[in-house]
C-alpha cells in the first residue's frame, strides 16, 4: 500500500468534515457527515503512519 494514500484520504475527509460543520450553522443534520469525516481522518492519518510515513520534515545540511 502506497503510504501517500491515507495521507491524501485525511486531507479530504478533514476538508470534508470542516465545509460539513460551516453547513450544520444552517441544518444540524450536518454535524453527523462532520463527525464521520474527522473520525476517518484521524484513522487515515494512523494508517499512513503505520505505513511509515514520517513526521516532520528532515533537513539535510
Amino acid at each position: 500500500m502506497n503510504k501517500w494514500l491515507p495521507l491524501v484520504a485525511a486531507i479530504a475527509l478533514e476538508a470534508t468534515a470542516t465545509l460539513s460543520l460551516r453547513a450544520a450553522l444552517d441544518h444540524p443534520a450536518w454535524f453527523a457527515l462532520a463527525a464521520v469525516g474527522y473520525l476517518g481522518a484521524f484513522i487515515a492519518q494512523s494508517m499512513g503512519l503505520r505505513a511509515g510515513l514520517g513526521i516532520g520534515v528532515l533537513v539535510s545540511g
